[in-house]
């Protein structure tokens, strides 16, 4: 779950754009020279992209990776496929990101209290047997 400085970063960004290519295959060129392409699994506020099935392709050839993370800060840019309607594309991850604002904190409080509840059960449960058990006394 995204903390609110994240969900702030990626309100006021176009890490948004990028969200929307989750499962999809693209290409990031980095900093370094390097390019990566690969399907996108997830994307954070800090543009961290992590990519299964990823070829990193440099000056010393290509190397195939099962898994590949790239760092934000290392990104200079990112492809994004020519069928991708991104008006869309940008709409869909607003609305999940404000259904997911308005689901998220909720629903983890009330999870939350359930299980204190049940805690608290337990434990009152658990002292009244005890009570019980040492009123008997050694016969």
């Amino acid at each position: 779950m995204a903390t609110p400085k994240e969900r702030a970063l990626v309100a006021k960004s176009l890490v948004l754009m990028l969200q929307s290519l989750r499962g999809r295959q693209t290409t990031i060129e980095l900093r370094n020279e390097l390019s990566v392409w690969g399907t996108v699994e997830s994307v954070d506020a800090f543009m961290n992209v992590d990519l299964s099935d990823a070829t990193v392709v440099g000056p010393n050839g290509e190397e195939t990776y099962a898994s590949f993370f790239v760092q934000g800060r290392q990104v200079r840019y990112i492809h994004i496929p020519d069928d991708i309607d991104m008006a869309a594309s940008l709409q869909l991850q607003n609305t999940r990101r404000a259904r997911q604002d308005q689901e998220g904190p909720t629903s983890m409080v009330v999870i939350r209290t359930r299980l204190l509840r049940e805690k608290i059960r337990r434990e009152k449960q658990d002292k009244c047997l005890w009570s019980t058990e040492s009123s008997k006394g050694p016969r």
